[in-house]
């Protein structure tokens, strides 16, 4: 166990980029605990669910300490997201992880490009309608929340598209909104996660206890310290730095499916 103590310095860099930016650690530790750890597909879901967890709790408490959250946008975002997260967490261990990870590897560079592409500024009291409204709004989120309770990725940079981009929301409050509804959907799914792999004849939590071990302090640090950084930074960085990390994580998925079964 103590060789992977090199886990938690990962893991407060990881919590620390992904609270300033909205987007969620488990796309990040998804692939780091898959090919780097070698886990199971499920093991390595798992791990990164509960992982995000502590992470976004500490981040929520942190927004929410600062005022940033607006629960009104968040109650109306929850029902898009919580039941498919709860949902797709519980049948995690049917669902082809392969397909979804490569679904998610696309939309993530979808809406990477989408944060690189330049969009002129609104006129002072000028709000832009985004196409298809609300109900696109929702179909984004809902595949978010079905990526995150399968492969404990999605939801986050959904999040972050759907509130910065789509309804151009002030980079503050966008953020802490979006960590909210990503906690408390990741809560549900790690519920469900738990009580599934409790259940099963197989000892997958034998491969997930000493990795969150040392992820977990991690993320309670970064989330802090992330949320601090998500306060200081001009929005374009911000998207900028969503973008860039997208790239890297949607490259390193596709990735994850070129590697041979034996070495996942």
């Amino acid at each position: 166990m103590a060789g992977d103590l090199w886990l938690l310095p990962v893991a407060v860099l990881v919590a620390t980029v992904a609270m300033a930016s909205g987007i969620e650690g488990g796309t990040l530790f998804t692939p780091l605990f898959l090919l780097v750890l070698r886990l199971p597909a499920q093991q390595a879901a798992a791990a990164g669910l509960i992982t995000e967890v502590f992470g976004f709790t500490s981040g929520l408490i942190a927004y929410q300490r600062r005022q940033l959250i607006d629960w009104a946008l968040v109650r109306s975002l929850l029902p898009a997201t919580l039941p498919t997260a709860l949902l797709a967490s519980l049948a995690s261990g049917v669902l082809p992880a392969a397909a979804l990870e490569a679904l998610l590897a696309g939309v993530l560079l979808m809406v990477a490009i989408s944060f690189l592409r330049t969009v002129p500024p609104a006129e002072p009291g000028e709000r832009p309608v985004p196409w298809g409204g609300e109900w696109i709004d929702r179909l984004l989120l809902g595949l978010g929340a079905l990526s995150l309770g399968a492969v404990s990725a999605g939801l986050g940079e959904m999040n972050a598209y759907v509130l910065l981009r789509r309804r151009c929301l002030e980079a503050g409050p966008a953020v802490a909104s979006g960590v909210a509804v990503v906690a408390i959907s990741a809560q549900a799914a790690a519920a469900a996660t738990l009580i599934r792999l409790w259940r099963s004849t197989e000892p997958l939590l034998s491969g997930v206890l000493p990795v969150v071990v040392f992820t977990v302090p991690g993320v309670l640090i970064g989330a802090q310290l992330g949320a601090w950084l998500a306060g200081n930074l001009p929005r374009l960085w911000l998207e900028r730095g969503v973008a860039g990390v997208l790239v890297l994580v949607a490259a390193t998925l596709g990735l994850q499916l070129l590697v041979p079964l034996t070495l996942r």
